[in-house]
């Protein structure tokens, strides 16, 4: 399927978004006449093969004014709902828009832990959507009815992702699949209220992340200069493009629109307050860490840990601090924000009691539920997940539930 080398573009993320640039570090023959030689710093080739993935990204990226289907225009009943206490999770949607290096996986695992626990549909379906009429291209959609839990990539404005970057960007971030999931079209398509969430992090970290990411497997080829050109490519203020609702959203749009942007250096205090805006009980946030340093990734390559930013060069940190800083100014605003209304929630909400019996109840159950042998073997072929490595050994964190529904306070 020639117009899907996108297909598995979004099934490998960024390697695969980096589709010359990694042939060439695998030495593909297939690339050898469009690529330097391999002798070249892979700083150089980086900055040198920009062009040649942007038109190879937009050959995949279908054209941003391509109109809605026109039954879409009809279907506009959903509510998107902004706090649990419109909601019933049994007889609504939920949607977890999963921005890259966020703690993405964990974050898909505990929505699909709460799906199974309340009788929603694709649990263990990588994409499942309800209703035809709101997919564009529906090749990676499975078709499941109302209430469903959608927890994979996708922007919720795809048509404008990219609009002053170039359509590489779509690919780097896993931002736009070929079915537009889960946009705001389609999300206001669904006849059940929807409860939307997202995780958001310290920008440089997650720009970093994003960047030894890539570089999977080919650890060899980091250096400073590879870091620099990254992130003088890096396509600003991916966080808040990925999850604004509008082109023209504002902040405030963007936190009317979500039942909660939680935090990654905030983690559990974030499914805390998930938890009790759902009225559901803490054991179904219970996870295990996703992508360990020693352990092997669903791609089987063993997860190398990389340095803290107090340990990059000078040279990057300078650039973090200074360049980057103000070009993202908008996915720092969207992290203060988070802040703010997480530590606001906490209090009004008089959550710190079950924060910490959620802290204590989480180490019991992953130690209680380690998976071994993950430093051979990708943790899915070790135990059951919900999805490719998403919600991994769900059976053992099973034995807490009524131990947690019992001492649940705001549970129905």
């Amino acid at each position: 399927e020639p117009h899907y080398i996108g297909r598995r573009a979004m099934m490998n993320l960024n390697v695969a978004a980096l589709l010359l640039f990694s042939c060439f570090l695998a030495g593909g023959a297939q690339c050898e006449s469009n690529l330097p030689s391999s002798d070249v710093d892979p700083a150089t080739v980086f900055l040198q093969m920009n062009e040649q993935l942007s038109n190879r990204a937009a050959a995949f990226v279908e054209p941003r004014s391509k109109p809605l289907a026109p039954q879409l225009a009809q279907l506009t009943t959903g509510r998107v709902l902004q706090n649990g206490s419109e909601m019933r999770v049994e007889t609504s949607n939920l949607i977890f828009v999963r921005i890259p290096k966020t703690a993405s996986t964990t974050g898909c695992g505990v929505s699909r832990r709460i799906a199974a626990h309340h009788g929603l549909n694709g649990v263990f379906d990588r994409r499942g959507w309800p209703s035809k009429t709101a997919v564009l291209d529906p090749k990676l959609v499975t078709w499941v009815p109302e209430p469903v839990v959608f927890a994979d990539h996708g922007v919720l404005e795809p048509e404008h992702f990219t609009e002053s970057a170039s359509p590489v960007a779509d690919l780097l971030e896993a931002a736009v699949y070929p079915d537009r999931l889960p946009r705001m079209a389609a999300i206001r398509a669904l006849q059940l209220p929807t409860f939307l969430w997202t995780v958001v992090r310290d920008p440089a970290k997650r720009a970093m992340s994003n960047l030894y990411f890539a570089f999977r497997g080919r650890e060899s080829l980091m250096n400073t200069a590879t870091k620099v050109a990254f992130l003088q490519t890096f396509h600003p203020n991916v966080m808040f493009r990925y999850t604004r609702p509008t082109a023209e959203a504002t902040l405030d749009d963007l936190f009317s629109t979500y039942g909660l942007v939680g935090v990654l250096e905030r983690f559990d205090e974030s499914l805390v307050v998930l938890a009790a805006t759902l009225k559901v009980p803490l054991s179904d946030m219970l996870y295990l860490p996703s992508k360990e340093d020693g352990c092997k990734n669903e791609e089987n390559l063993t997860i190398i840990g990389h340095p803290s930013m107090d340990e990059e060069p000078q040279v990057v940190q300078d650039l973090l601090n200074s360049k980057f800083r103000p070009e993202n100014q908008l996915d720092y605003q969207l992290l203060d924000r988070a802040n703010q209304t997480l530590s606001n929630k906490i209090a009004q909400m008089k959550l710190k009691p079950a924060i910490n019996t959620f802290k204590d109840l989480l180490a019991r159950a992953q130690k209680d539920c380690d998976v071994p042998g993950q430093e051979h073997d990708p943790i899915a072929s070790l135990s059951k997940c919900y999805y490719s490595d998403n919600g991994c050994n769900y059976e053992c964190f099973d034995k807490y539930d009524a131990e947690s529904r019992a001492s649940c306070t705001w549970c129905d």
